[in-house]
């Protein structure tokens, strides 16, 4: 945001009968995160992991520029109820972001979906690691990719080198 329109937000905000604050930048969000009843946010990755781990409710505004990554994210965790997504449409409209606004306290919360293994990778890693563990010690040598199409988590493998394979047992 150009230093401009930025200095005019924050004069807006200011005006405002409640207090509210504005930010230019935070490094640790940690605390402003967890005290949040909701969060507007573009979607970055670290935001929405953040979004996800503090369990809030939030929208999403990505950008689509200079890269579709954030919209990507914001697209698929509205297709599963995960956060609400107000698209750019070139317009900006203040009603558009109003209604949302106004709506979020009603949205659930991202631990109220359930998408089945959406969290399991770490007891999936511990998985494969003792697996790997497992095999090295009868001796037997590095694993290799024998099917590219695995659905099953169980049918990743690790090699000697540590990097994930997928396998189907012989």
């Amino acid at each position: 945001m150009a230093p401009e329109a930025r200095e005019a937000f924050r004069v807006r905000a200011a005006a405002m009968p409640r207090a509210i604050r504005t930010l230019t930048f935070e490094n640790n969000l940690g605390p402003l995160m967890a005290n949040a009843a909701g969060v507007v946010a573009m979607g970055g990755y670290n935001t929405f992991c953040d979004i996800l781990s503090f369990d809030k409710r939030a929208l999403i505004v990505p950008r689509t520029r200079p890269r579709l990554e954030q919209f990507i994210r914001a697209q698929c965790a509205r297709e599963v109820g995960l956060a609400h997504m107000l698209p750019e449409d070139g317009k900006r409209d203040p009603a558009r972001m109003a209604t949302a606004l106004r709506q979020l306290p009603q949205q659930g919360l991202p631990s109220e979906v359930v998408i089945p293994g959406l969290l399991d990778g770490l007891p999936n890693v511990a998985k494969l690691v003792a697996r790997h563990l497992r095999r090295r010690q009868r001796g037997l040598g590095p694993l290799s990719v024998v099917d590219d199409d695995a659905e099953d988590p169980r049918d990743f493998a690790v090699t000697e080198a540590g990097a994930a394979h997928l396998r189907r047992p012989a």
